[in-house]
Order: C-alpha cells, then sequence, then structure tokens
C-alpha cells in the first residue's frame, strides 16, 4: 500500500499518511426521509489502516463514526459523544481495551452501551477474558468486514445472535 494513497467513498476522504479523514457527506433526500435515528459508534484502534477501514465502512452503512486511537482517547470521546455502541481493539499503548472496558461497565452512565471487542488475541483463555470483561461480541483479526457489519447491526437492532439468525442460519 502507498503511504500517500487517498481513499474517497461517499463523500469522505481520507490521507493515509496522516489518516485525516473528513465527515461523510449527509444523506440523500429520499435516504433521510428513511432514517429513524442515525447511529454514532466509537471505533478504537491503535493502527490508522484498521481505523480507516472500519470508518470507511460503518460510515457507508449511514452510521456517525467517532475515532479515538487509544483507551484514553476513547473515554475522552464519550465524555463528548455517547455512542450507541463502540467497537474496541485490546492490545493499545497506554490504557488497553480491557481497562477501557473495565471503566465503562463500573459506571452507570456508560454500563449499557454494547461494546465489539475487534483484537488479533485470538486464544480461548483470551476470548473468555474479552467475554468476563464486559464484551457483547468478540471478534478476532484478521476479520471480515462484513461479519464485524452483521454484528454491529445485532447489537443495535439489540438482537442477540443466535444459531439460525443471520450469519448463523
Amino acid at each position: 500500500m502507498r503511504r500517500d494513497a487517498a481513499v474517497t467513498l461517499r463523500g469522505q476522504s481520507a490521507d493515509l499518511d496522516g489518516v485525516t479523514l473528513t465527515e461523510p457527506a449527509p444523506p440523500a433526500p429520499d435516504a433521510q426521509a428513511d432514517l429513524r435515528h442515525v447511529r454514532r459508534i466509537l471505533c478504537v484502534d491503535d493502527d490508522p489502516a484498521i481505523r480507516l477501514l472500519l470508518q470507511l465502512n460503518l460510515a457507508a452503512e449511514g452510521l456517525d463514526v467517532d475515532l479515538a486511537v487509544d483507551g484514553d482517547d476513547a473515554l475522552t470521546q464519550l465524555r463528548a459523544h455517547r455512542p450507541d455502541v463502540i467497537v474496541l481493539d485490546v492490545m493499545m499503548p497506554g490504557r488497553d481495551g480491557y481497562a477501557v472496558l473495565e471503566v465503562l461497565k463500573s459506571d452507570e452512565a456508560t454500563n449499557d452501551i454494547p461494546v465489539v471487542l475487534l483484537t488479533a488475541k485470538a486464544t480461548d483463555d483470551e476470548i473468555w477474558d474479552g467475554w468476563r470483561s464486559g464484551a457483547d461480541y468478540y471478534i478476532t483479526k484478521p476479520f471480515d468486514v462484513s461479519q464485524l457489519l452483521y454484528f454491529v447491526s445485532q447489537v443495535l437492532e439489540g438482537s442477540d445472535v443466535e444459531e439460525g439468525n443471520g450469519l448463523w442460519g
């Protein structure tokens, strides 16, 4: 991948070198009538390429996407804009994803925000650590974007992923 490459999708632009993102273009007028409530998602990852991938794909699905580069940035973002769901990496410098999850789940103001852990930690013990920490879903890297979109849609709809439903059916 070229370091000076730029990406544009639906009115969004991103410079991969500095990971400068602009807000997505508003939906077309006919699409606005279909939107009951635009959902906000906070994506937390220290890898700029992953943040870009998440931002572009989730914004293309009509979500407002906030980005954070580490755990402390995520907690700051939470104070500014409460998200409907959080996609959270585990291995980050400073405050890691487990520490962020602990803060979220111990605070009455944030303990009901669903969290999807998106991480390279893939052993059985690490996955159980994620569940025990309070994650709603656990996705390992490398990941399939369609799988992430499915889990996020399930969280936003308030559904549980079950056998015979959607991806598992």
